[in-house]
């Protein structure tokens, strides 16, 4: 369990638990007697804030092995996006420090 402190930390946003043909952000209400199958897809995404600063974490969940190579599929594009941003980032960082003098 997640202790939340007001807005000084806690939860971000509702946890999302999407299955199969739901992309994301689907938050399941109290009494949801929805089970996991064999064949479903399940995409998880919580995050979690300490005085505003928040991280998002999400990922991916399948039993059945014929989801596979999707699910390498989905890493590779993010490590990708991840990779570019980071160059992007390191530019765009020092750019600031050169204008901080």
């Amino acid at each position: 369990m997640i202790n939340e402190n007001g807005l000084q930390a806690g939860l971000a946003f509702p946890t999302g638990c999407s299955l199969n043909n739901c992309a994301a952000h689907y938050t399941p209400n109290a009494g949801d007697e929805t089970v996991l199958q064999y064949d479903d897809v399940c995409k998880i995404d919580f995050g979690t804030h300490i005085n505003g600063h928040i991280i998002d974490c999400a990922w991916t969940v399948s039993f059945n092995p014929k989801y596979d190579k999707l699910l390498e599929a989905v890493k590779a594009a993010t490590n990708a996006g991840i990779k570019v941003v980071s160059f992007y980032l390191k530019i765009f960082i020092i750019s600031l420090d050169k204008n901080l003098f």
